[in-house]
C-alpha cells in the first residue's frame, strides 16, 4: 500500500453571527491514525471511569454535560477530555487549526475581492487545505483530507479544496478528498475536539490580544508531534485584499 497522509478537519464557529471561523484537526500517516481509531474506540468504550460507553465523543457536549455527558461532574469531564487529548499525543499526530477574524473579514472585503474570496470559511478553509498539500509535497507522498457528512451538499468545500490545491501547487492527482460519518470515526471525533478548543482560544485571542490556551489546550501543544495555529486577523485580511488588487491590476495590464 502506498504511504499517505491523512487529514481530518473539522469546523468550529461557522454559526451566524460569530465572530471566529475556525477548521481544525489531525493528521498523520495512516498507521498513526489506525492506532488512533483502535485506541479512541477502546476510549468510547470506558470515557471515564465509572461511567458507561458512549457513541461518539463531542467537545461541545462535553463542555457542557449535554447528550452523552449528561450528569457528569466537572472533574468527570476534567478526566474525560484528558482521556481523549491523551490519545492523539500517544498515536503521534499533528495538530493543525486555521482560524479567521469572521467579522473583519465582512468589514474589509467588498466587491469583486468579496466575490472571488467568497467566505471567511472558504478563505479559511482554503488555507487549511493548501497547508496539508505543502506538507504531502514535503513528505513526497500523496494526502487525503477527510470531513463529516454533514458537508455532503455543500458546494463550498470541494471550491475551497480546490482552491488549496492551487495554492498549494500540488499536482492535483496527488490529493482526494471525501467524507465520512463522524459516528465510528475517530479521526473527525479528534477534528472536532482540536476545532472547539482552538475556537475558544482564537475567541479569546480576538477579544484580549492574548494568546493563553486553556490548559488542556496546553498540554495537546505541547505533546503533540506538531502543534500549528494559524491566526488569520484584520491586518492579515487587508493583506490579503491587497495582493488580490495588485493581482487583478496585473491581470488588466494596468
Amino acid at each position: 500500500m502506498m504511504a499517505m497522509l491523512e487529514f481530518y478537519y473539522d469546523d468550529s464557529g461557522t454559526h451566524a453571527d460569530s465572530d471566529v471561523v475556525v477548521w481544525g484537526g489531525v493528521a498523520g500517516h495512516v498507521h498513526f491514525m489506525n492506532e488512533l481509531s483502535a485506541a479512541w474506540n477502546a476510549q468510547l468504550a470506558t470515557p471515564c471511569e465509572g461511567r458507561p460507553p458512549i457513541k461518539k465523543f463531542h467537545s461541545v457536549d462535553l463542555m457542557h454535560g449535554w447528550g452523552e455527558f449528561e450528569g457528569y461532574s466537572e472533574p468527570e469531564r476534567n478526566l474525560t477530555r484528558r482521556n481523549f487529548r491523551k490519545i492523539i499525543l500517544d498515536a503521534g499526530l499533528s495538530v493543525l487549526s486555521y482560524g479567521i477574524a469572521a467579522k473583519a473579514w465582512h468589514e474589509e472585503l467588498n466587491g469583486v475581492a468579496k466575490i472571488a474570496l467568497r467566505s471567511p470559511e472558504h478563505t479559511i478553509l482554503s488555507l487549511a487545505v493548501a497547508g496539508g498539500c505543502e506538507a504531502a509535497i514535503k513528505e513526497k507522498m500523496p494526502v487525503a483530507f477527510v470531513f463529516d457528512a454533514g458537508c455532503a451538499t455543500r458546494t463550498d468545500i470541494p471550491l475551497a479544496v480546490a482552491n488549496g490545491i492551487e495554492l498549494a501547487k500540488i499536482d492535483p492527482d496527488l490529493v482526494s478528498s471525501g467524507i465520512s460519518p463522524v459516528m465510528g470515526n475517530a479521526g473527525l471525533q479528534a477534528a472536532d475536539l482540536v476545532a472547539h478548543e482552538t475556537y475558544r482560544l482564537f475567541c479569546d485571542f480576538l477579544a484580549t490580544g492574548q494568546a493563553n490556551p486553556e490548559p488542556h489546550l496546553a498540554r495537546l501543544r505541547d505533546g503533540a508531534h506538531d502543534f500549528q495555529a494559524r491566526w488569520i486577523g484584520r491586518n492579515e485580511i487587508t493583506n490579503m485584499i491587497a495582493e488580490f488588487n495588485a493581482a487583478m491590476t496585473l491581470r488588466r495590464g494596468e
